[in-house]
């Protein structure tokens, strides 16, 4: 269960921030995560023309520096926690562009995804690669889910054959 909270002002400012770089229309929300921690949230951004209807999901360097977005026109909320998972394993391990994350829970499953892979937001969003908040500096990344073929095609032909297959496909429809 998520809930509405108000954010300390560190995140506050980062959600702004990707406010203005996602270029979302001005209401978002802001959910935390299974703690009275206030930095275990996300914020839920809703896109404007051409891509209505669409929101993307981001952390806001609640635990590390690094920021996690995933647009969807699916459960953000769901969404939300995988990211928030990401971003406390991101405290223990380092991540960077490619490296992928495997997914061992039954909504994952459910959704037929087994993993997750960290991508260039540029790739989406032109000149968002990271993202410094109040002397903070972090890497941005697009994190995408993928099922078992894409993950044995990374794993077997590697991360730019892997980025040539997702010309056809949806990336949005989770």
């Amino acid at each position: 269960m998520t809930t509405e909270i108000e954010l300390p002002e560190h995140q506050a400012t980062a959600a702004m921030k990707l406010l203005r770089t996602l270029e979302a229309k001005e209401e978002f929300t802001f959910h935390r995560y299974g703690s009275d921690d206030p930095t275990w949230c996300t914020a839920t951004f809703e896109l404007q023309e051409p891509n209505e209807g669409l929101k993307v999901v981001a952390t806001l360097q609640g635990q590390n520096n690094d920021i996690f977005i995933t647009p969807t026109d699916g459960d953000t909320d769901q969404i939300g926690r995988f990211l928030i998972n990401l971003e406390g394993y991101g405290v223990l391990h380092t991540l960077g562009l490619g490296h992928t994350i495997p997914l061992e829970s039954d909504d994952a499953a459910a959704r037929g995804w087994v993993a997750m892979v960290l991508m260039a937001p540029g790739d989406l969003f032109e000149g968002f690669e990271s993202l410094e908040v109040n002397g903070r500096r972090g890497e941005v990344y697009w994190v995408l889910f993928i099922d078992a073929a894409e993950y044995a095609l990374k794993r077997e032909k590697g991360f730019e054959a892997f980025l040539e297959a997702l010309s056809n496909r949806d990336l949005f429809t989770y």
